[in-house]
């Protein structure tokens, strides 16, 4: 009985562990992971690519709305970054995305279609991210760009 309790408990684990993710890490050419990642490190996006609190929105437990903003002066490739929450649930950006000077994009916790101004994580357990949550940016070089609290 105690043997099936603890296979029980660790087919649990697996399953949430692999549900806090948007799907598998980008492919890089190094051997970086996250316990590489450069905590503490100021990238040359800090600053520039930025959470747009007055856009993101956190009210509806089905589709929250995380936004990024850039406020450079030139266009930022941000596929393969991250935005993570404070328990490990992850979502990483399509491989292709860029985000203009002076443009938002919306990350919908929700389902829905992929467009230039909103991306869509179809995370399946709701709601994403709790009150007083921290949502952490990080870039392809596993540094972290920016963090906010959700309120």
């Amino acid at each position: 009985m105690q043997r099936l309790i603890l296979v029980t408990l660790v087919l649990l684990s697996s399953i949430l562990v692999a549900s806090c993710r948007s799907g598998p890490p980008p492919v890089s050419g190094g051997n970086e992971g996250l316990a590489s990642r450069r905590q503490g490190t100021v990238g040359q996006y800090s600053g520039v690519i930025v959470f747009d609190t007055q856009c993101s929105n956190f009210s509806q437990k089905d589709d929250q709305v995380v936004c990024i903003a850039n406020r450079g002066k030139e266009p930022v490739r941000i596929g393969g970054w991250l935005i993570r929450n404070t328990i490990g649930r992850t979502y990483y950006f399509p491989a292709n995305t860029s985000l203009e000077p002076g443009r938002t994009i919306k990350v919908h916790t929700g389902a829905g279609s992929n467009s230039a101004t909103d991306l869509y994580w179809n995370y399946e357990f709701k709601p994403v991210f709790d009150q007083q949550d921290q949502i952490t940016l990080v870039d392809d070089s596993n540094v972290d760009v920016a963090k906010m609290t959700t309120p």
